[in-house]
């Protein structure tokens, strides 16, 4: 018994990984479903770490490079933050990947949302106007950019 359980453990987890990528924490979180000793997932998770089957920062590079053109810079910091990763892990590529541009490309993520939402600064009635903001600061979006594409959406 002492052989058979972390064995299938290892394999599970290469299995799960084998599907999909998972961060460390989502890959736990799995296996624990299927009841395992915490030092067998411990171990598991150290073995499929030691050949690069799982890995934190990329997946993290992944995920922003993904989801940076149609995601805000703030809602891919709160995904990952779900998802489990360190701070200390994601923030360095999001500096990276995220240059000075940074406010320009959200800025036509949200021409793109406005006009995906038929805006129309002369017929946007304010009631209209506020839902569209507060759909457009759920997705995580600042309100100053907010404001700013709403301004220069004629443009």
């Amino acid at each position: 018994m002492d052989v058979v359980l972390p064995k299938r453990c290892k394999l599970r987890a290469m299995n799960l990984l084998q599907k999909k990528d998972y961060t460390e924490k989502q890959l736990r979180d799995k296996l624990s479903e299927g009841l395992y000793p915490r030092e067998i997932m411990d171990d598991a998770i150290h073995y499929v770490k030691a050949y690069h089957y799982l890995d934190d920062e990329r997946y993290a590079r992944d995920y922003i490079s993904y989801h940076m053109s149609i995601r805000s810079k703030n809602r891919i910091i709160q995904d990952l933050s779900g998802k489990g990763i360190s701070k200390d892990v994601f923030m360095p590529i999001v500096e990276e990947l995220y240059v000075e541009e940074d406010s320009e490309i959200e800025l036509e993520q949200i021409k793109k949302l406005l006009s995906k939402k038929h805006y129309d600064p002369e017929q946007t009635e304010y009631k209209e106007k506020q839902k569209i903001m507060a759909f457009l600061l759920r997705k995580g979006f600042q309100m100053s950019d907010i404001r700013r594409a709403m301004e220069l959406y004629d443009e």
